[in-house]
């Protein structure tokens, strides 16, 4: 084989190759950004099972994250309107973290918010024999209860009618009030005075 054959014939085996190779580059790159385009922002797939509908662009969506079949031991009413929940409440089955995170919380609040004042762990309501308390948990903008900044990591009773608030409404914050069913089972307002029986 001449020599100019040689190179001719390996210019164009170089040249296949390195298409073949920037085609590959390609592919690999464009699955994935499709691949970050399908999740949140807080890393979590937004078409799992369990999500909410809607993708990234969705300020303010709530996310329930656990599929729970235990009975309903309280209930947080959204005063606000500004959780995203797109309904007036939310059932508590027990002990609950509250953020604004898939990967940190139960309940999620504000998902996918760019702005958003909720941490992504911000507090946890625990439940311990029937009673309820309510934890902050370090978050950036605080937790308040009844108008009082709770200290971090402090576990403060909780009541039926209590106000809960995450981060000041000022700043987009969310404001829920607990309440504890009746002995039937239903959730009584407070502010409804006697509970009939």
């Amino acid at each position: 084989m001449p020599p100019q054959n040689f190179l001719s014939s390996l210019a164009d085996s170089l040249s296949v190759k390195t298409t073949i190779f920037v085609i590959l580059f390609i592919v690999v790159i464009s699955v994935g950004v499709w691949l970050v385009s399908r999740r949140d922002g807080d890393g979590a797939d937004r078409d799992a099972p369990g999500s909410a509908p809607g993708g990234f662009g969705d300020p303010g969506r709530t996310v329930r994250l656990k599929d729970r079949t235990a009975a309903v031991k309280a209930t947080l009413v959204d005063l606000t309107g500004t959780a995203g929940s797109g309904g007036p409440s939310f059932e508590i089955f027990g002990t609950t973290a509250i953020g604004r995170a898939r990967a940190d919380a139960d309940l999620v609040l504000q998902a996918g918010r760019l702005e958003s004042p909720i941490s992504r762990l911000h507090c946890t309501i625990l439940e311990e024999d029937g009673a309820f308390f309510l934890r902050d948990e370090q978050s950036a903008n605080g937790t308040r209860l009844n108008g009082i900044r709770l200290a971090p990591k402090e576990r403060n009773p909780l009541k039926d009618g209590d106000i809960v608030q995450l981060a000041d409404s000022e700043r987009g914050g969310v404001s829920l009030q607990f309440h504890i069913p009746d002995d039937a089972g239903k959730i009584v307002p407070a502010s409804a005075g006697v509970i009939p029986r």
